[in-house]
């Protein structure tokens, strides 16, 4: 696969905040994975390492993927280019020559066959007192960021004996045809079955049932929410879990 690690600026400079991508492009036929690989491959995983911060958690953030099901084999995958990004920001009271990022980089890619992959990838940028930015580029760092941004919806989750009901709210949105849920949280839900949607007025109510031996943490589902509208277009949610 081809991964790169792309900086929206030049050179940057004390109290600064910078976003970076990164790129990653599978070769033809094969495909990586979703935070949550789903029954086959494994997470892509990110870990961020800078100068400028350090006990800190710096978040990549995660596209929605493709969602693969074949032969009740459910996968979360990415086959095409996928950008992942992230902010840094620089304390006013650094003092240094560079900003040096380096990012450790875990994948599993399948195609016939899967192969663990991984990598790190690194970059430095200097600092200046006029920080510049690089051209051409703005187009690509929107269109990441808002692919891989999501507004939230509330969501009432109920485990029982077999399965686990969803209710969510829509607010205002209306004209939905259809709506899928993307657990994040690994080892709970089993898509591959058929599962009653139900929406009325502003509610979308949903039972999804369990995989046959349940080990993920059910005390922190986490979700993304699939809606696709009467006019075919999509968007995705963050599943905003409230009592």
């Amino acid at each position: 696969i081809q991964i790169e690690l792309i900086s929206e600026k030049l050179n940057v400079t004390q109290g600064d905040t910078i976003r970076f991508i990164i790129k990653i492009k599978p070769r033809s036929g094969w495909h990586i994975y979703w935070i949550n690989p789903g029954d086959a491959g494994g997470a892509t995983l990110f870990s961020v390492k800078s100068n400028v911060h350090s006990n800190d958690s710096v978040g990549v953030l995660y596209s929605p993927p493709e969602l693969s099901i074949e032969n009740d084999i459910v996968s979360f995958e990415y086959s095409k280019e996928t950008y992942f990004p992230f902010t840094l920001s620089v304390p006013q009271n650094f003092y240094g020559t560079f900003l040096e990022v380096s990012i450790d980089i875990n994948w599993v890619a399948c195609k016939f066959k899967c192969v663990p992959g991984s990598t790190t990838v690194c970059l430095k940028l200097p600092f200046s007192l006029y920080p510049k930015r690089k051209k051409n580029l703005e187009k690509i760092f929107k269109k990441a960021l808002s692919s891989a941004s999501f507004d939230s919806l509330e969501t009432k989750v109920q485990f029982y004996t077999d399965y686990s009901s969803f209710e969510i709210n829509l607010g205002n949105h209306e004209e939905v045809k259809n709506v899928l849920v993307y657990p994040i949280t690994p080892g709970i839900l089993d898509i591959s079955k058929i599962y009653d949607v139900e929406i009325m007025n502003s509610k979308v109510f949903l039972k999804i049932p369990y995989i046959q031996y349940v080990w993920g943490d059910t005390t922190d589902i986490q979700a993304l929410i699939k809606i696709t509208y009467k006019n075919n277009n999509t968007k995705y949610f963050k599943a905003k879990f409230v009592k």
